[in-house]
């Protein structure tokens, strides 16, 4: 969580998702029946950024814009849609990860200097 604490850039595979999630909830729940229910609203509130961070490098992760995270929690503030939300957000969170993700930055694409093109290029000394 420290290292891509506010970091909606790349992806985020279905554990690493679930389990931040699973750990944000138990650490909410325990601080709730702490202090009936004061310092779980805090942590939900401090939290607010890395879970949105993770749940838009997740779309990412499904092949979808990010900002379909952003319209679900809009839509999730009107009373009745918010159950539809709620399913459909959890549907989309347990996909399967698409591999050839064009919005990924980590994507394990070969490099045009890998595949030959340049073969002076690869082993040239670099004077910078």
């Amino acid at each position: 969580m420290t290292n891509r604490f506010a970091d909606f850039n790349g992806s985020t595979n279905r554990e690493e998702y679930w389990m931040f999630t699973l750990w944000s909830f138990i650490v909410t729940v325990i601080l709730s029946l702490l202090s009936a229910g004061v310092l779980g609203a805090i942590y939900s509130f401090l939290v607010i950024i890395p879970q949105s961070a993770i749940n838009v490098r997740r779309y990412h992760d499904l092949g979808m814009s990010g900002w379909y995270f952003f319209v679900f929690m809009l839509l999730f503030l009107v009373p009745i849609l918010n159950i539809i939300v709620l399913v459909a957000h959890l549907y989309f969170m347990c996909k399967e990860s698409i591999n050839d993700n064009p919005i990924s930055t980590n994507s394990t694409k070969v490099n045009d200097i890998d595949k030959d093109k340049f073969p002076y290029a690869k082993n040239r000394r670099r004077n910078y």
